[in-house]
């Protein structure tokens, strides 16, 4: 099964790829990741991120208020009329705004979630801080999750310290023991265009001085195996069921059911076939870029930032498995999901293969040399539909 080129690789360079590619290291760092080819101007983020806001003014699991390390339930919403800027409404008010969720709202950033998650093998999610100057959002903490700070706007000071404990989670959220916190490892100040990758239980803080600020916080979960693990027992217990459909399933065969999915064998074409699952499953989450084909002779195509596909040659066609965006809160089952699939020729296959080999990009007669004008104006049409190339010119 062929999986489609990561294209994470496009707008990060090589070192920079790399800090963001494990978590092994117990030192936070800094990472020089200029993403203005794949984000649009500061302008237009600003304003989508005030339309998030007022859209969900009112919803405090998306939009949450601190104030001096401390959060807030003031009602701001009779505050939005008068302002433009969610960073002019964040100094008057003197407040930090925590804007959640954006890569199930705002399609760029799930274009970019996807992204980094189909190059990273994780569950990406994707946050805003808006801070005014002189600010701290929160106390030294640590997360569960490694995370890529990117700023945006303004400047924002980071520490980053030494913890000689394990990250704890209690009914009060997380733990952490002053007495355990040690060296500080990192400090220094981020700049537009610059970020820091803090893994998992690291404890930090960020701050803001004499400047306003506007980061992202993106959250990179990596693929758990235990996660795993229970993917692939709900994937063999259905098949262990639809294999014996005429069974009576009294307890005592409900057991040996049990029995038999645990030693049931698993190949290696199983494993990267749920793998695969997983990827597409958490792709679907994320907003996405759909548009529409313009015919034109004179386009060109590249692949979407956030595209995932994986091919499968069978005697008489391809079979491309793809992400299906599903609505905002469905929880899906990895062990029963099923992406979206194509069923094409078999001649699509130098289609492909000429998405494999020019990645950044190629021309309306490229495809009209395997296909005939006709015909590539169908094939690129549907891809075009499922956000897996996308229409540009030069």
């Amino acid at each position: 099964m062929r999986p489609s080129p990561s294209t994470l690789s496009r707008y990060m360079n090589e070192t920079a790829l790399g800090n963001l590619s494990t978590s092994e290291s117990p030192k936070a760092h800094f990472v020089e990741a200029d993403l203005h080819d794949v984000l649009p101007k500061i302008s237009i983020i600003e304003k989508d991120l005030y339309s998030f806001f007022k859209k969900f003014s009112h919803d405090t699991q998306k939009i949450r208020l601190f104030s001096n390390r401390t959060e807030v339930s003031d009602d701001v919403s009779s505050f939005l009329g008068n302002y433009d800027s969610l960073l002019q409404l964040s100094r008057d008010l003197k407040l930090t705004l925590y804007l959640t969720d954006l890569h199930q709202h705002v399609a760029y950033l799930g274009e970019f979630a996807a992204m980094m998650g189909n190059s990273l093998d994780a569950d990406i999610t994707i946050s805003a801080f808006v801070s005014p100057e002189d600010s701290a959002y929160t106390p030294v903490h640590y997360d569960y999750h490694d995370v890529f700070a990117y700023q945006i706007a303004g400047e924002k000071h980071w520490k980053c310290f030494d913890y000689s404990g394990k990250p704890s989670a209690s009914l009060n959220g997380y733990q952490i023991d002053e007495a355990l916190i040690g060296e500080e490892h990192l400090k220094g100040l981020v700049a537009p265009g610059h970020g820091v990758f803090i893994p998992t239980g690291v404890p930090h803080q960020a701050y803001t001085q004499s400047a306003s600020s506007i980061h992202f916080s993106i959250g990179i979960r990596r693929n758990r195996s235990e996660e795993m693990g229970a993917a692939l027992f709900s994937s063999t217990w259905r098949r262990v069921l639809s294999e014996n459909k005429t069974r009576k399933l009294s307890p005592f065969s409900m057991t040996r059911l049990v029995a038999e999915s645990l030693a049931h064998d698993v190949s290696e074409s199983d494993l990267e076939l749920l793998h695969n699952k997983w990827k597409i499953a958490k792709s679907s989450r994320y907003k996405r870029v759909h548009s529409t084909y313009n015919p034109d002779t004179n386009a060109r195509f590249q692949l979407t930032p956030g595209s995932l596909y994986f091919c499968e040659e069978t005697t008489e066609h391809l079979i491309v498995s793809f992400p299906v965006e599903f609505k905002q809160g469905v929880e899906i089952d990895i062990g029963s999901f099923s992406p979206g699939k194509l069923q094409l020729p078999k001649g699509a296959v130098a289609l492909f293969d000429l998405l494999q080999k020019s990645p950044d990009g190629f021309s309306f007669s490229q495809v009209a040399d395997l296909y005939g004008e006709a015909t590539s104006h169908t094939v690129l049409a549907i891809l075009i539909q499922h956000a897996i190339i996308r229409q540009f010119n030069d």
